[in-house]
C-alpha cells in the first residue's frame, strides 16, 4: 500500500492546476460576453432616445400646420441648432403668444436642447433632455429633399449621434430617419 500512495502524490495538484486554467478561460469568455452586451445596450439606448426625439419633433410639426406652410421647420445643415446661444428673441411659447414661425423655432429648440426656460433675458436648458443633452454629439436636421419645406411636402427628420465602432476607438455616425407628411 505504501508504494501505491507514493506514486499518486502530486496528482491532485495537477488536477487543481487544470481546473484553474479551465475556470480562468471561462471567466475571460464571460467577461468578453459582458463587454459586448454592454456595447449593445448603449447602442439600443441611443437608438431608442433618438426615435423618441424624432417622434416628438414629428408631433410638434403636425400641431403647427401654419408653421409648416411657412416652411419654418426646415433647418440648415450648415448651421445646426445649438443650446449654447439661444436667441433672446425666441419666446417661451408655453406661456407667451407666439406666431407660427416663432412656435416652429421654439419647437426645434425644445427638441434639441430639452425643456428650456427663460429667466430674465437669458435662457437655461434643463440639461437632462433633448437631442444635444442625451445623445453623444447629437444633432437634429429637418429637410424636404430637393424642394423647400412647406405644406403638402414630406418632411424628413434626421436625428444623428456618434457611436463607438466595434473593436476600435473610432466613432461612427448613427442616424434615425423619420419621414412624415404633415
Amino acid at each position: 500500500m505504501k508504494i501505491a500512495k507514493k506514486s499518486m502524490q502530486g496528482l491532485s495538484l495537477i488536477e487543481v492546476l487544470v481546473t484553474v486554467v479551465i475556470l480562468s478561460l471561462g471567466i475571460l469568455g464571460t467577461s468578453a460576453l459582458q463587454i459586448t452586451a454592454l456595447k449593445g445596450t448603449d447602442s439600443a439606448h441611443y437608438r431608442t432616445v433618438a426615435t423618441f426625439m424624432a417622434n416628438e419633433m414629428a408631433e410638434r410639426i403636425r400641431m403647427n400646420l401654419a408653421g409648416v406652410q411657412l416652411g419654418a421647420y426646415e433647418t440648415d445643415p450648415a448651421v445646426p441648432i445649438t443650446c449654447n446661444q439661444l436667441s433672446s428673441d425666441t419666446l417661451n411659447c408655453n406661456g407667451d403668444a407666439c406666431t407660427a414661425s416663432q412656435l416652429a423655432t421654439f419647437d426645434k429648440t425644445q427638441v434639441v436642447c430639452g425643456h428650456t426656460r427663460k429667466t430674465g433675458t437669458s435662457w437655461k436648458s434643463a440639461k437632462k433632455s433633448g437631442v444635444e443633452n442625451t445623445l453623444p454629439n447629437g444633432s437634429l436636421a429637418i429637410s424636404c429633399g430637393s424642394v423647400s419645406c412647406g405644406s403638402n411636402v414630406d418632411h424628413v427628420i434626421t436625428v444623428s449621434w456618434n457611436e463607438r465602432a466595434d473593436n476600435s476607438d473610432l466613432s461612427v455616425t448613427a442616424n434615425v430617419i423619420l419621414e412624415i407628411s404633415p
